[in-house]
């Protein structure tokens, strides 16, 4: 090894060690993050963010859902941006992803009421196809997707999945 190189890669290793010590840690969009993940921003500040239609992030306000009851709060999904918001008197508690219906099941408008919900709950229809070792080999698959040899369908998990019903 060249003994100008040594310099370069003990400034390196050096540089690398206190990034990784860096106390506030970031997203890959360098938004700075809270102990537990979360964006530590306003809500405002989370849905103006350009990559918001894109993050599988979740804001959430905790003292509001602390104060969340069947009477004072609603869920709204927004399909263009499959996000989904609880509101709690009117003001969103937290901003979530979600996962609607495709083109050829497209997901009904209107108004729905939970009826059921599974804290386990698994996909019938989506999910990921794995090959006999246990490897992934289609992450977007369907029931009817093919299934090498030895291999196997696991639906997507949905946790506290729930049933609706149209409410009028």
């Amino acid at each position: 090894m060249p003994h100008a190189a040594l310099p370069f890669l003990l400034f390196l290793c050096v540089s690398l060690l206190l990034a990784a010590c860096s106390s506030t840690p970031r997203t890959p969009h360098g938004k700075p993050l809270m102990k537990d993940g979360r964006y530590a921003s306003s809500y405002e500040a989370f849905v103006a963010d350009p990559q918001y239609r894109f993050t599988r992030d979740i804001w959430y306000h905790d003292e509001r859902i602390r104060q969340a009851g069947t009477r004072n709060s609603k869920i709204v999904i927004h399909l263009k941006d499959q996000r989904g918001v609880l509101l709690v008197d009117g003001k969103p508690a937290m901003n979530f992803p979600v996962c609607t219906g495709k083109s050829a099941h497209e997901t009904p408008r209107g108004k729905f009421s939970i009826i059921q919900k599974d804290a386990d709950y698994r996909s019938r229809s989506y999910g990921s196809v794995f090959d006999a070792s246990g490897l992934c080999v289609n992450s977007d698959a369907t029931s009817s997707s093919r299934v090498p040899p030895g291999g196997k369908f696991i639906g997507d998990q949905n946790a506290f999945f729930g049933c609706a019903f149209t409410a009028g």
